[in-house]
Formats: C-alpha cells, sequence, structure tokens
C-alpha cells in the first residue's frame, strides 16, 4: 500500500491539468488540489480494498499498482490521451441496430490514438501492456467509479463549484482513455476463443425464438438464456447473492419479455455482442479455453446496457456481491453460499 500515496500523487497531476481552452485558464486553489489528492488516495485504497476481496493477493495487488504508476509518470500532463465520450446515440438509430450489443464510446481513431500512447509509455517504462495481469483491469475499473464519488464528496464539502466542473470533466476523459486501453490489452486471442456449447445452445434457441417471432432480440433474453443453461452457473451466481434470487429474476425477465413491445428482429452474430466481446477479453485473461455461461454473466454486469443499470440500482449494493460471484465464478471457483435450512436449532436435540 505504500504505493498508494505516490500514484494518488500522479492521478491529481493529471486531473489538475487544463480541460479546453476556457476552463484551463482558472487554476485550482491549494485547498482543491489538497482535497483532489486526498480524494485520489481515498478512491485508491477503495480499488485496491476491491481486488483483495475479490481475492488478488497483496503483492499482485502491488504489482498493478506499480505498473499504473510507471504509465501515469510516463506520460506529461498536458499529454494524456484524454477524450469525451460520445453522447447516446439517437434513439431512432439505436432502434435499427437492436439486440447487436452495440457499445457507446470514443470513435476507433481517438481509441487507437489513445492505446497508441499508452503502449509507447508502457514500452518507455520496460512493460508490455499485453502481459497486463487482469488484476489491472479490474483495478482501472474499480478505480475511476470511486474517483467519481471521492471528489464529488469532496466538492460538497469544499463548497466550490469549479472544484468538480474541472476535475470531473477531465475524470471521465481520463477514463474513456484508460477503457480504450484495457479494451485492446488481452485481446488479440479473445476472438478465436469459442462459446462453451451448452451456452451457445442456449444462445442459439433464444436468438432462433426471437427470429421466428420477429421480434429484437434483447439483452433480457440473454440472461434468461444464461439461467436456463443446465448446470451452468449463472443461477448460482444469483443465489449466493440472495436465496431463489434466480428465480425471482427469471419470473421478471420472463413476465418482462412476454408483456413488452419490440421492434423488428435484426440478424446478427454473437461476436458483434459487446457482452459477449467482454466476456471473451475475461476468458483470454483468465487463460480459459472455452467462454463459460460466468465469463458472460460478468459481461452484462460490467456492461453499460440499460438491463445492466437498471438490475444494478434494483439489486444495490448486492449488484457488486453478484459480480464477484461472477468473476469466481469464471476463475472455476464455485460460488460462496450457506447451507440451505437450519441444522442446530435453539433447544437440546438430544434430551435425557
Amino acid at each position: 500500500m505504500e504505493l498508494v500515496t505516490p500514484v494518488a500523487g500522479a492521478l491529481a497531476r493529471a486531473l489538475l491539468g487544463p480541460v479546453g481552452a476556457r476552463i484551463g485558464r482558472v487554476v485550482l486553489g491549494p485547498a482543491e488540489r489538497r482535497a483532489l489528492e486526498k480524494a485520489c488516495r481515498a478512491a485508491l485504497e477503495r480499488a485496491v480494498g476491491d481486488l483483495r476481496e475479490e481475492g488478488a493477493t497483496r503483492e499482485e495487488a502491488d504489482h498493478v499498482l506499480g505498473l499504473l504508476q510507471r504509465l501515469m509518470e510516463e506520460v506529461e500532463p498536458e499529454d494524456m490521451p484524454l477524450f469525451a465520450p460520445l453522447r447516446a446515440p439517437d434513439p431512432s438509430v439505436a432502434a435499427a441496430h437492436a439486440g447487436t450489443g452495440g457499445e457507446p464510446g470514443a470513435p476507433d481513431t481517438e481509441r487507437t490514438g489513445a492505446v497508441l500512447v499508452w503502449r509507447q509509455a508502457a514500452e518507455r517504462a520496460g512493460q508490455d501492456p499485453d502481459t497486463f495481469p487482469m488484476a489491472f483491469d479490474h483495478l482501472v475499473e474499480r478505480l475511476f467509479t470511486h474517483m467519481r464519488a471521492e471528489v464529488t464528496e469532496a466538492a460538497a464539502t469544499l463548497g466550490s463549484p469549479l472544484f468538480p466542473r474541472v476535475v470531473l470533466t477531465r475524470l471521465e476523459r481520463l477514463d474513456t482513455s484508460f477503457r480504450a486501453l484495457v479494451a485492446a490489452v488481452h485481446t488479440a486471442a479473445a476472438p478465436l476463443i469459442p462459446l462453451a456449447e451448452p451456452l451457445r445452445q442456449a444462445l442459439d434457441t433464444a436468438r432462433e425464438v426471437c427470429r421466428t417471432s420477429r421480434r429484437a432480440f434483447v439483452t433480457p433474453d440473454l440472461l434468461l438464456a444464461l439461467l436456463s443453461i443446465p448446470y451452468g452457473r449463472t443461477a448460482a451466481c444469483f443465489d449466493s447473492v440472495r436465496p431463489a434470487l434466480a428465480d425471482t429474476v427469471r419470473h421478471m425477465l420472463q413476465r418482462y419479455l412476454t408483456t413488452t413491445e419490440f421492434g423488428p428482429f435484426h440478424p446478427f452474430d454473437w461476436a458483434e455482442r459487446a457482452d459477449v466481446q467482454h466476456a471473451r477479453g475475461q476468458a483470454a485473461r483468465d487463460g480459459a479455453p472455452v467462454v463459460s455461461d460466468a465469463h458472460l454473466l460478468l459481461g452484462v454486469l460490467e456492461g453499460e446496457s440499460a438491463t445492466n443499470l437498471q438490475l444494478a440500482r434494483w439489486l444495490g449494493p448486492d449488484h457488486g456481491k453478484l459480480r464477484r460471484a461472477a468473476l469466481a465464478a469464471a476463475r472455476g471457483a464455485p460460488p460462496a453460499a450457506g447451507t440451505p435450512g437450519t441444522v442446530f436449532g435453539d433447544g437440546d436435540p438430544f434430551p435425557p
């Protein structure tokens, strides 16, 4: 954890750089700078805590912190590859591509440029991004999630309207930049990793139902297919969070799919969906020979679909537990679950 302070300092310097000509002329004061460094340290500590809770050792956590530190130190704040995420797509355009799993983000040219900058920084630091452990991806994801919360809280304490405006704008752009790097890491072999046969059969069946009924395939179809796989781990992941949660979610999905109007069906390949791409990337990082239903569940839970956002709001903190259960299952560990029922109740089971 001794690396937290220098990494937090590097992050703070990156976030204090100019964001556009008009905002960049304003300099934040000492109080805002101290608050930002404190927020960065708190976010890093929370992100590392998440990694440890997911099973990473202290040495692994220190390793990925060191990787992040070297990357940040090799790029000057003014040279950081920053760009804003695209706006939400036009609804009419999105409807025409329903079910393809398109994912919003920066244009391909900006993604390529960002990855190039980060790769060059890694090379100068004597590192190869393609060898970064999967914990690096998770550290970056958790870090920016916690950064938003910590910066927002710090801004509320300071009462400075400029503080969140400058920092959060730059934070979102840096997050988008790192997402481009994470998406590119370990993905060379990802498209070659096949879906496990039970998973493919369940998905193909669900897609065929949509095709024959001439309605769009949506993420709830995919989730329902995951929950229907015989001997799959998806249902066990849900039930490890709350008893009988899998049945509850299954019934909610069935009701939604049978009572909601959808657009027409559009043919697509599984490789086009963002959640499948994410699952294949996770399988590549895990060194798995096939993509399991747990990998695909993780792809949904770490994605940006409206279904996942609603699920996160509904589950609250349990959404994080579900994601950790899916991650453990993807790595081969059975989801943790308590022994059902009561074994030892009140009273003496063997009265004299």
